[in-house]
């Protein structure tokens, strides 16, 4: 590179939509409260309806994106978006009822955004506009210029917002904000031509350009790489013209593009198969598709879904009579499975049981959980039967339906289930509030002829009973069982995985911060040798717990990574990771980065909606009130406490560390008194309950606000730690440095945190030994100047 050239350094996407264009919508959709985004696909419309329908405080928002081949399927959309049940109901006219009382009973009215409207069934489309027309939900719906004469009763209800593709000046605007430097016209032209004028694919598409070094800074110009002549242009000037269908036959590049975008990706010996080596060899010297690991993939995938996006019924159907039984590799890909089923529903086709099976587990390691529920919904398959139960079950879950959870398991007969089955139907056969008949199924469920099956199935039981208690305790007696059948080898390897992360919360909670990294990585480690057959059940929780134990750990930088890695989905695609956002919360916290707190605590309470699966938004509620108050905002911080108030958790630790954030927050708006009360009790109730991680946490934290006189709370939960880590080490040094009145290490204590990169714990620290030393012999100025400075960044402005 020569040396005037410069690596572009992004900053965040600005806006593609001027601000003006999106409080003109808001104010559209206030006045009619049914907005209808249109425009031509790659346009942004549903980019614009996200921004349009950030919602206003007190509300939620829910999205539902049809697909091609749902319109088949009546209420699909509503049932999706209220509740399962509405798929069963007779008439229309009970579903608005039912989903009308629900709505009145909702402190605010909430936003709904359904994308695709075109693609989605009547009966969704008659019920929500009737609910909007009654001003019970804030509707955004957004579809294609011929969708809307399609849906004449849409069109009637709602007024009109549309979306053209980007022109030359607002894109070359984009990229000077994303880049900070002036993008050439060159550079302009070949990602005006690629993109289509389309938001998602340029931002994709640049970000790959530039972090590849195809694209960098020469004199605060955006250009080639002027190192690598010819290579830029290729991979930018790409095929545009295989992209759009075209009369008679197709191209056998085209149907490369086409069958690629259709899949997600193809064997490399199957294309060539099906479209010739020249296709293949053409798309990867352009730099359209990228050859690794003897598959195809899009070098930028969201060209992949602009042009599954663009493709005719027709051409789905052509493509799909010509070409699916000559890609039996392809399809046998995990990868593959979730839009190979959506193929298969926009042809108008009934799914194979297996292709059924495997693309509900892959939506659900998407983070797509109702998609989940289409594909393993028994109408949509060619046998019309129940299948992939504990994928069905889990996304129920993630979309806060328990009575749906209930009644997949009612349709089973637990002798027939798979061991990974078993134990998530005996972990839902304990949330039944009869005794006596959750004893039925229970030894229904494990009893069988062959007495080496059995044994196994009582292994399973003993697992679902040790699970269950493993998130409410932290007891040694606990940890010692837990260990003997994580090491099991009666154990499938998805019910390992299980109680090897069962383990790691067990010994999360005992104070054991660095036996719980080691022991979440053995479950990660055993899903990673099975990734053809992993599920979201599993990994989920594993990957959760140990993002959890790497904080503790003060691993911050493992702790990063493993958060992006969660959130970036077993397969590095974007959308898994159920709990990202609040996670993500927690690390800044942790890191001292509030603007990145705010942003992510915005993200979960605006998609968390009523139900919580995970009962932690009260927890992300109180570390974002505390948050408030850093940033010099205590009127909003006193508003979301009490929304943290309103909302405790079920889940025992959760609950506890909810009372200790709201303990810190009230401490920050100068309530000390207040904060005190809540932690002597959260204290009193996590030794009753062996939670000593948390006890630890909120004896530290009591004497934080109080200072010494309540250090011997503390050292009652920390003395007598054996081979301590992490924070209880921190936690433990601090105690006896705090009753030692000894300054210099508690110093010394706030400098190791911050080299941690633990500036909130640090700051924490620091401003205690600033209370304490009064003396001004206690601190030479140097070291009271950098106590200060790290005080300060878990302050204001931080």
């Amino acid at each position: 590179m020569p040396k005037d050239s410069a690596v572009a350094v992004a900053g965040p996407w600005p806006s593609t939509f001027p601000a003006t264009l999106v409080e003109h919508a808001r104010d559209r959709l206030g006045e009619s409260s049914l907005l209808l985004v249109v425009g031509p696909t790659g346009t942004g419309r549903t980019l614009l309806a996200g921004e349009i329908t950030l919602p206003a405080s007190g509300s939620t928002l829910s999205r539902h994106a049809a697909r091609p081949g749902d319109h088949d399927l009546a209420r699909l959309a509503v049932s999706q978006l209220f509740d399962s049940s509405l798929r069963s109901m007779p008439d229309l006219d009970e579903v608005e009822r039912w989903v009308a009382a629900d709505l009145r009973d909702r402190p605010a009215t909430p936003h709904v955004v359904l994308a695709e409207a075109h693609l989605c069934d009547a009966d969704s489309i008659e019920v929500l506009t009737r609910l909007a027309t009654r001003r019970l939900i804030w509707l955004v719906a957004t579809t294609t210029p011929e969708g809307l004469r399609d849906h004449p009763r849409l069109a009637a209800a709602g007024t009109l917002v549309t979306t053209e593709p980007l022109d030359a000046a607002t894109l070359a605007d984009l990229l000077r904000g994303r880049f900070g430097a002036d993008p050439h016209p060159e550079v302009v032209d070949l990602l005006l031509a690629r993109s289509g004028g389309s938001p998602g694919v340029l931002k994709h598409l640049a970000d790959a350009a530039v972090e590849s070094g195809l694209l960098v800074v020469v004199d605060r110009v955006l250009v080639p790489d002027p190192a690598r002549p010819g290579t830029s242009t290729r991979l930018l000037a790409g095929l545009p013209d295989a992209w759009p269908e075209r009369g008679g036959e197709s191209a056998p590049i085209q149907d490369l593009l086409h069958l690629a975008a259709m899949l997600g990706q193809l064997d490399a010996a199957e294309a060539r198969g099906c479209c010739g080596e020249e296709a293949v060899a053409t798309a990867v010297t352009h730099g359209v598709l990228t050859l690794r690991h003897d598959l195809l993939t899009f070098t930028v995938p969201a060209e992949g879904t602009l042009i599954a996006w663009r493709l005719s019924s027709r051409r789905r159907i052509e493509l799909f009579d010509r070409f699916v039984y000559s890609v039996p590799r392809t399809l046998a890909h995990p990868a593959v499975a979730a839009q190979a089923a959506g193929w298969w529903r926009s042809t108008g086709r009934l799914l194979p049981v297996g292709l059924a099976a495997h693309a509900a587990r892959h939506a659900n390691l998407l983070g797509a959980y109702r998609r989940a529920l289409v594909y393993s919904d028994p109408a949509v398959n060619d046998q019309h039967e129940l299948v992939a139960p504990l994928e069905r079950g889990f996304a129920f879950n993630e979309l806060g339906d328990p009575e749906g959870v209930m009644e997949v398991f009612r349709q089973l007969d637990p002798i027939h289930l798979s061991e990974d089955e078993l134990l998530a139907y005996l972990r839902v056969a304990t949330l039944l509030e009869d005794d006596v008949e959750r004893a039925r199924l229970t030894h229904r469920a494990v009893v069988a002829g062959d007495p080496e099956r059995r044994r196994s199935r009582e292994v399973v039981r003993t697992l679902a009973d040790l699970t269950s208690r493993s998130w409410a305790s932290g007891d040694e007696k606990l940890a010692h069982r837990m260990r003997s059948v994580a090491f099991s080898t009666d154990l499938s390897t998805g019910n390992r995985a299980v109680a090897f992360a069962s383990l790691s919360s067990v010994l999360l909670q005992a104070g054991r911060p660095d036996q719980a990294v080691e022991s979440a990585s053995f479950a990660l480690a055993i899903l990673a040798e099975r990734q053809d057959a992993v599920t979201a059940y599993h990994l989920d929780m594993a990957r959760e717990v140990h993002i959890l134990s790497l904080m503790s750990a003060l691993d911050l930088q493992g702790a990063d990574r493993a958060l992006r890695e969660y959130a970036s989905g077993v397969f590095a695609r974007t959308g898994s990771g159920r709990l990202a956002a609040a996670l993500q919360t927690y690390v800044s916290v942790g890191r001292g980065d509030i603007p990145a707190a705010l942003a992510a605590s915005a993200e979960f309470l605006a998609g968390v909606g009523s139900h919580d699966p995970h009962q932690v938004r009260g927890w992300v509620e109180a570390m974002t009130a505390e948050c408030l108050v850093q940033t010099g905002r205590p009127d909003e911080a006193r508003v979301l406490l009490a929304e943290a108030n309103r909302h405790p958790s079920r889940i025992p630790h959760l609950e506890l560390i909810r009372r200790v954030m709201i303990a810190s927050t009230h401490d920050a708006l100068a309530e000390p008194e207040l904060a005190m009360e809540i932690l002597a009790g959260v204290i009193d109730e996590a030794r009753e309950r062996n939670l000593l991680l948390t006890r630890i946490e909120a004896a530290g934290t009591a004497v934080l606000i109080g200072g010494p006189p309540q250090v011997g709370m503390l050292g009652d939960a920390v003395d007598h730690l054996v081979d301590p880590s992490g924070t209880p080490l921190i936690w433990q040094d601090f105690a006896r440095a705090v009753r030692d009145y000894d300054i210099p290490a508690i110093v010394a204590l706030a400098d190791e945190l911050d080299a941690h990169g633990a500036r909130w714990f640090a700051g924490r620290v620091a401003q205690s030994v600033l209370d304490m030393a009064r003396r001004a012999t206690d601190l030479t100025p140097a070291t009271r100047d950098r106590m200060g400075r790290i005080a300060e960044m878990s302050g204001p402005g931080a």
